[in-house]
């Protein structure tokens, strides 16, 4: 499977990682509820970060990036994922250093 199909069809792979990031922040949430830390910025950075992603592996159309088809360059299809490897490890360092 190329990154174009990754990010083109719907895989279950691509389920999984999202169902998997959701279950995380999940419990870093509850985590930081039971701590005390749990406040609006850390829900909102959670929804919003979550949604970024989402948007992104379900090829939506975004400000800098249009959707990926099969006529895409590779520059386009590195570029999504690479931005979606950095939004993706940005949140997971933001959920766990909130909650620890």
């Amino acid at each position: 499977m190329s990154i174009e199909d990754f990010f083109i069809k719907d895989s279950p792979s691509k389920r999984y990682l999202l169902m998997s990031l959701a279950l995380f922040m999940s419990i870093m949430a509850l985590i930081a509820y039971f701590k005390g830390k749990l406040g609006f910025e850390y829900i909102f950075s959670l929804t919003v970060g979550y949604a970024l992603i989402f948007f992104i592996l379900k090829n939506a159309a975004l400000p800098l990036f249009p959707p990926l088809t099969e006529k895409s360059s590779d520059a386009n299809a590195m570029a999504r994922t690479t931005i979606a490897i950095v939004y993706i490890l940005a949140l997971i360092a933001l959920t766990i250093s909130y909650s620890l």
